[in-house]
């Protein structure tokens, strides 16, 4: 009898014992759903520098153009107003008024189109609502702005402008 309880006690701790190895169902449902969670959060995070990184390629094509009005109104007492907008399907024909009056010859990515307007005195047809460049109105007075737009997916455009008195360029939003 006594080797019988022994063996009894030997088969118990045994039988208590679950060897798991793995996870449950609730506990995977649980990973997948933080998983999912940090997937959003870091999907908005990307799109956002994106975004961030596009509009700051644009504001540099319209500090690039401004550097060219103003060297070109050092030399002629006035801004140059191009007759074309440039775009990365500019004909090559067009490209010389860019790169030689504007010195700029940067290659624009496709669906960015840069427009140009400038004046002695007058009315600014391209400045957003409440933006309106020194000298614009203004007798004699000349200015010049630049409008440089992205299109995006959709009906989406993300869009920065510039004038003479301007810090820096502005972005436009939606």
């Amino acid at each position: 009898m006594n080797t019988l309880a022994l063996r009894i006690a030997s088969l118990l701790p045994a039988a208590a014992r679950v060897d798991r190895r793995g996870m449950t169902l609730v506990e995977l449902m649980i990973v997948v759903a933080i998983v999912g969670v940090l997937a959003a959060l870091g999907g908005m995070s990307y799109s956002k520098y994106i975004q961030k990184g596009k509009v700051t390629q644009l504001k540099q094509y319209a500090m690039d153009i401004a550097r060219g009005q103003e060297q070109f109104r050092a030399r002629n007492n006035r801004y140059y107003e191009p007759t074309t907008m440039y775009s990365a399907s500019l004909a090559e024909a067009q490209r010389p008024e860019w790169t030689n009056l504007l010195e700029f010859s940067s290659t624009v990515g496709h669906g960015v189109t840069i427009e140009v307007e400038a004046n002695v005195g007058g009315a600014c047809t391209i400045c957003p609502a409440g933006v309106t460049p020194t000298g614009a109105g203004a007798e004699n007075a000349p200015w010049f702005g630049v409008l440089v737009t992205q299109s995006e997916l959709g009906n989406d455009a993300l869009m920065v402008f510039f004038a003479n008195d301007m810090p820096e360029p502005i972005e436009i939003l939606p």
